[in-house]
């Protein structure tokens, strides 16, 4: 929640001077248009901050080495969609650096299995 406040603190500056200046400029979107899209920018805010703040309290609540896991996954994700169902290119450097980051993702879980095992092995009973 810090983090979120902050960075929506040293934004809001910004954000309402653009917003004045969009307005002075009569291209504010902003109650000029269809009522859809107002509703649309109303809870735009609220779809983007609520799944932060539940990632926050969850990421609270799991290892930093599996979390660390995890952040591999939906990046991987959107890659195979994009590449599978949106046929976007794939070439092979994309395909090296790919490669080179599930590579050096394993060797890191393999030393944490292997971390963990000895702990284990040598934890008294």
């Amino acid at each position: 929640m810090q983090s979120l406040a902050v960075e929506s603190g040293v934004l809001l500056l910004p954000a309402v001077a653009y917003l004045a200046w969009c307005e002075l400029r009569g291209t504010a979107a902003f109650l000029h248009g269809n009522p859809r899209d107002d509703l649309l920018l109303v809870i735009g805010g609220p779809v983007t901050a609520i799944p932060l703040v539940l990632f926050a309290a969850g990421a609270q609540r799991v290892p930093m080495t599996l979390l660390g896991v995890l952040q591999y996954i939906s990046p991987t994700v959107g890659l195979a969609i994009g590449v599978l169902v949106l046929h976007e290119p794939f070439g092979t450097t994309r395909q090296l650096a790919f490669a080179c980051i599930w590579v050096a993702l394993a060797v890191f879980t393999a030393d944490g299995l292997r971390r963990y095992r000895r702990v284990r092995v040598e934890a008294p009973l």
